[in-house]
Protein backbone atom coordinates (compact mmCIF):
# COMPACT_ATOMS: atom_id res chain seq x y z
CA UNK A 1 0.00 0.00 0.00
CA UNK A 2 1.20 3.50 -0.85
CA UNK A 3 -0.35 6.69 0.50
CA UNK A 4 0.35 9.44 -1.99
CA UNK A 5 -0.60 13.12 -1.78
CA UNK A 6 -0.55 15.03 -5.08
CA UNK A 7 -1.04 18.80 -5.24
CA UNK A 8 -0.83 20.89 -8.39
CA UNK A 9 -1.28 24.39 -9.81
CA UNK A 10 -0.24 26.37 -6.77
CA UNK A 11 0.39 29.51 -8.87
CA UNK A 12 2.36 31.20 -6.09
CA UNK A 13 2.97 34.93 -6.58
CA UNK A 14 5.32 37.35 -4.83
CA UNK A 15 4.30 38.82 -1.46
CA UNK A 16 1.53 41.40 -1.90
CA UNK A 17 0.34 40.04 -5.28
CA UNK A 18 -2.77 37.99 -6.04
CA UNK A 19 -3.44 35.44 -8.77
CA UNK A 20 -6.93 35.90 -10.20
CA UNK A 21 -7.89 37.65 -6.98
CA UNK A 22 -6.60 34.80 -4.81
CA UNK A 23 -3.89 34.73 -2.16
CA UNK A 24 -2.37 31.50 -3.43
CA UNK A 25 0.19 31.24 -0.62
CA UNK A 26 -2.59 31.42 1.97
CA UNK A 27 -4.45 28.66 0.10
CA UNK A 28 -1.30 26.52 -0.09
CA UNK A 29 -0.59 26.90 3.61
CA UNK A 30 -4.19 25.93 4.42
CA UNK A 31 -3.57 22.82 2.34
CA UNK A 32 -0.27 22.13 4.09
CA UNK A 33 -2.01 22.37 7.49
CA UNK A 34 -4.65 19.92 6.26
CA UNK A 35 -2.08 17.44 4.93
CA UNK A 36 0.03 17.67 8.09
CA UNK A 37 -3.02 17.35 10.34
CA UNK A 38 -4.86 14.55 8.55
CA UNK A 39 -2.30 12.83 6.35
CA UNK A 40 1.02 13.08 8.16
CA UNK A 41 1.38 9.35 7.50
CA UNK A 42 1.60 9.89 3.72
CA UNK A 43 4.45 8.01 2.10
CA UNK A 44 5.08 10.71 -0.48
CA UNK A 45 3.94 14.24 -1.34
CA UNK A 46 4.26 15.44 -4.93
CA UNK A 47 3.57 18.89 -6.34
CA UNK A 48 2.84 18.50 -10.04
CA UNK A 49 3.71 21.81 -11.63
CA UNK A 50 2.64 25.41 -11.99
CA UNK A 51 4.46 26.08 -8.76
CA UNK A 52 4.66 29.79 -9.55
CA UNK A 53 2.15 31.87 -11.48
CA UNK A 54 4.68 33.80 -13.57
CA UNK A 55 7.95 32.01 -12.79
CA UNK A 56 9.40 34.87 -10.72
CA UNK A 57 12.27 34.39 -8.28
CA UNK A 58 10.28 36.10 -5.50
CA UNK A 59 7.44 33.62 -6.02
CA UNK A 60 9.80 30.62 -5.83
CA UNK A 61 11.43 32.05 -2.70
CA UNK A 62 7.99 32.45 -1.12
CA UNK A 63 7.07 28.91 -2.17
CA UNK A 64 10.27 27.52 -0.67
CA UNK A 65 9.42 29.11 2.67
CA UNK A 66 5.92 27.60 2.61
CA UNK A 67 7.15 24.13 1.65
CA UNK A 68 9.30 24.03 4.78
CA UNK A 69 6.02 23.77 6.74
CA UNK A 70 5.26 20.32 5.33
CA UNK A 71 5.99 17.45 7.72
CA UNK A 72 8.10 15.91 4.93
CA UNK A 73 9.92 17.35 1.91
CA UNK A 74 7.70 17.17 -1.19
CA UNK A 75 8.88 16.10 -4.64
CA UNK A 76 8.48 18.90 -7.20
CA UNK A 77 8.10 19.13 -10.96
CA UNK A 78 7.27 21.93 -13.34
CA UNK A 79 4.30 23.12 -15.39
CA UNK A 80 3.68 25.65 -18.12
CA UNK A 81 3.70 28.64 -15.75
CA UNK A 82 7.14 27.75 -14.38
CA UNK A 83 10.57 28.93 -15.51
CA UNK A 84 13.14 26.17 -15.17
CA UNK A 85 16.19 28.44 -14.91
CA UNK A 86 14.62 30.59 -12.18
CA UNK A 87 13.36 27.46 -10.39
CA UNK A 88 16.83 25.88 -10.45
CA UNK A 89 18.41 29.14 -9.27
CA UNK A 90 16.12 29.08 -6.22
CA UNK A 91 15.85 25.35 -5.46
CA UNK A 92 19.19 24.08 -6.73
CA UNK A 93 20.71 22.20 -9.64
CA UNK A 94 20.14 18.84 -7.93
CA UNK A 95 16.46 19.05 -8.94
CA UNK A 96 17.49 18.49 -12.57
CA UNK A 97 17.69 14.91 -13.75
CA UNK A 98 21.17 14.45 -15.24
CA UNK A 99 19.86 12.02 -17.88
CA UNK A 100 17.00 14.17 -19.16
CA UNK A 101 18.00 17.71 -18.22
CA UNK A 102 14.46 18.18 -16.87
CA UNK A 103 12.87 18.09 -13.41
CA UNK A 104 12.11 14.34 -13.63
CA UNK A 105 12.24 11.95 -10.67
CA UNK A 106 11.88 8.26 -9.90
CA UNK A 107 11.00 7.23 -6.36
CA UNK A 108 10.71 3.65 -5.14
CA UNK A 109 8.55 3.45 -2.05
CA UNK A 110 6.55 0.70 -0.33
CA UNK A 111 6.85 -1.70 -3.24
CA UNK A 112 5.75 0.91 -5.80
CA UNK A 113 7.61 2.93 -8.39
CA UNK A 114 6.52 6.56 -8.72
CA UNK A 115 7.73 8.42 -11.80
CA UNK A 116 7.39 12.22 -11.81
CA UNK A 117 7.73 13.89 -15.22
CA UNK A 118 8.44 17.50 -16.18
CA UNK A 119 6.17 18.26 -19.15
CA UNK A 120 6.98 21.99 -19.25
CA UNK A 121 8.25 23.70 -22.40
CA UNK A 122 9.56 27.19 -21.67
CA UNK A 123 7.46 29.83 -23.41
CA UNK A 124 4.65 27.45 -24.38
CA UNK A 125 1.39 26.61 -22.64
CA UNK A 126 1.20 23.09 -24.07
CA UNK A 127 3.41 20.35 -22.70
CA UNK A 128 5.81 17.85 -24.21
CA UNK A 129 8.04 14.95 -23.26
CA UNK A 130 11.21 15.07 -25.34
CA UNK A 131 12.99 12.02 -26.75
CA UNK A 132 15.46 11.85 -23.86
CA UNK A 133 12.57 11.82 -21.40
CA UNK A 134 10.69 9.11 -23.28
CA UNK A 135 13.84 6.97 -23.37
CA UNK A 136 14.42 7.58 -19.64
CA UNK A 137 10.77 6.79 -18.90
CA UNK A 138 11.03 3.50 -20.81
CA UNK A 139 14.12 2.56 -18.76
CA UNK A 140 12.33 3.36 -15.50
CA UNK A 141 9.35 1.27 -16.58
CA UNK A 142 11.58 -1.63 -17.64
CA UNK A 143 13.38 -1.48 -14.30
CA UNK A 144 10.09 -1.53 -12.37
CA UNK A 145 9.56 -5.20 -13.31
CA UNK A 146 6.42 -6.42 -11.54
CA UNK A 147 6.01 -3.45 -9.18
CA UNK A 148 2.97 -1.21 -9.56
CA UNK A 149 3.83 2.12 -11.24
CA UNK A 150 2.25 5.53 -10.74
CA UNK A 151 3.14 8.39 -13.10
CA UNK A 152 2.62 12.02 -12.08
CA UNK A 153 3.02 14.99 -14.43
CA UNK A 154 1.58 18.42 -15.06
CA UNK A 155 -0.13 18.28 -18.46
CA UNK A 156 -3.05 15.97 -19.17
CA UNK A 157 -2.81 13.69 -22.20
CA UNK A 158 -6.45 13.69 -23.31
CA UNK A 159 -8.97 16.48 -23.86
CA UNK A 160 -11.71 16.88 -21.26
CA UNK A 161 -14.07 19.24 -23.08
CA UNK A 162 -12.76 22.29 -21.22
CA UNK A 163 -11.03 25.51 -22.40
CA UNK A 164 -7.54 24.10 -21.73
CA UNK A 165 -8.00 21.29 -24.28
CA UNK A 166 -5.75 23.17 -26.72
CA UNK A 167 -2.77 23.09 -24.35
CA UNK A 168 -2.47 19.45 -23.34
CA UNK A 169 0.57 17.18 -23.81
CA UNK A 170 1.60 17.57 -27.49
CA UNK A 171 2.85 14.03 -27.82
CA UNK A 172 0.25 12.32 -25.65
CA UNK A 173 -0.21 9.59 -28.27
CA UNK A 174 3.50 8.64 -28.16
CA UNK A 175 3.35 8.68 -24.35
CA UNK A 176 0.22 6.46 -24.32
CA UNK A 177 1.75 4.07 -26.86
CA UNK A 178 4.84 3.69 -24.70
CA UNK A 179 2.74 2.99 -21.61
CA UNK A 180 0.52 0.50 -23.44
CA UNK A 181 3.36 -2.03 -23.38
CA UNK A 182 3.30 -2.26 -19.57
CA UNK A 183 0.67 -4.01 -17.47
CA UNK A 184 1.88 -2.69 -14.10
CA UNK A 185 0.92 0.97 -14.57
CA UNK A 186 -1.81 1.77 -12.07
CA UNK A 187 -2.34 5.52 -12.50
CA UNK A 188 -1.31 8.49 -14.59
CA UNK A 189 -2.05 11.62 -12.54
CA UNK A 190 -1.88 15.16 -13.86
CA UNK A 191 -2.76 18.68 -12.83
CA UNK A 192 -3.18 21.60 -15.23
CA UNK A 193 -6.98 21.47 -15.61
CA UNK A 194 -8.50 23.71 -12.96
CA UNK A 195 -10.66 26.74 -12.34
CA UNK A 196 -9.46 29.60 -10.16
Amino acid sequence: MLKLIVLSDLHIVPEGDLSHGLDTTERLETGIDFVNGRHADADLIIIAGDLADRGEKAAYARLQTSLEKFAQVPVLTLGNHDDVSVFVEQFGQDHLNVETGKVDHVIDRNGHRVIVLDTSVLGRAGGRLDEAQLAWLKQQLDDAADRPVIIVMHHNITPFGVPTDGIILDNGVAFAELLSGYRNIRYVLSGHVHMS
